[in-house]
C-alpha cells in the first residue's frame, strides 16, 4: 500500500531496499491508475483529452494492465457514486467496448465479467423522462455477449475459479470429506454461480432455451 513515489524514491537512495520491486511494472501500473482515476474526475473544468485514452486503452491491450483498470474502476463502485456525467459514460463506452473487442479473441472471461458489472452499475440521468440511462445500453447488443459461447464460457471459468478458491480455504476439510460430500460441495459451488449469470443472461435477453 506505499505509494510507487515512495518507493522509487527510497530506492534512489538505498538500493537493496525492496529488492523484489520492479520498478518499470510499478511505474506503468502508477500510470494506469492515474489515468483511471482521471476518467471519474468529477472537475467540470476538466477534460479527459483523446491523447490520454488511446494512452490508457494502448495499456488495457495488455491483460494484467487491463486487470489494473478494471480494479481500479471497480473500487468507484464502492463510492456508492453511480449517476455520473455525459462525459463519463461517453468515456467509459469507447473504452469498455475496446476491451470487450480486445477479451473476446483472448476468452478472457474475467475483464467481461468486470465490464458487464460496471455497465449495469453506472449511469447517467435523463430529467427530461425522468429515467436513468445505464452504460449497460451501450454493450447489451455486443455480439460476444450474446452468444452461448459465452455465457457457457464465463460460467464454467467462474465455476473453476470459485473451486480452486473453496480447495485452497478448506484444505484441511478436504482431506476427510467422503466421495457425496465431495460431489454436494462442487454442485453448490456450481450452482452459486450458475443463478448470477442466467440472471445476466435474462437481461441481456437470451433465450430461455439455452
Amino acid at each position: 500500500e506505499i505509494p510507487f513515489e515512495v518507493i522509487n524514491d527510497l530506492k534512489s537512495f538505498l538500493t537493496n531496499i525492496m529488492p523484489e520491486f520492479n520498478i518499470t511494472l510499478e511505474e506503468k501500473k502508477s500510470k494506469i491508475r492515474k489515468l483511471s482515476l482521471k476518467v471519474f474526475t468529477s472537475n467540470k473544468d476538466f477534460v479527459f483529452s483523446k491523447d490520454e485514452k488511446d494512452q490508457l486503452i494502448e495499456f488495457i491491450k495488455d491483460k494484467t494492465s487491463r486487470s489494473i483498470f478494471l480494479f481500479t474502476l471497480n473500487k468507484q463502485r464502492t463510492t456508492g457514486k453511480f449517476a455520473r456525467s455525459e462525459r463519463l459514460l461517453k468515456d467509459l463506452t469507447h473504452i469498455i467496448n475496446t476491451i470487450l473487442e480486445i477479451a473476446q479473441p483472448e476468452k478472457d472471461y474475467q475483464s467481461a465479467k468486470n465490464c458487464i458489472i460496471l455497465s449495469q452499475t453506472f449511469y447517467i440521468e435523463d430529467k427530461s423522462k425522468n429515467k436513468k440511462i445505464y452504460l449497460f445500453e451501450s454493450i447489451k447488443h455486443n455480439e460476444w455477449l450474446n452468444s452461448k459461447e459465452f455465457w457457457e464460457g464465463v460460467i464454467e471459468s467462474m465455476i473453476q475459479e470459485e473451486k480452486t478458491k473453496n480447495e485452497i480455504a478448506t484444505k484441511e476439510l478436504l482431506a476427510i470429506e467422503n466421495e457425496e460430500q465431495k460431489q454436494t460441495r462442487i454442485s453448490n459451488i456450481a450452482f452459486s454461480q450458475v443463478l448470477p449469470y442466467s440472471n445476466n443472461m435474462l437481461d441481456f435477453q437470451i433465450d430461455k432455451k439455452i
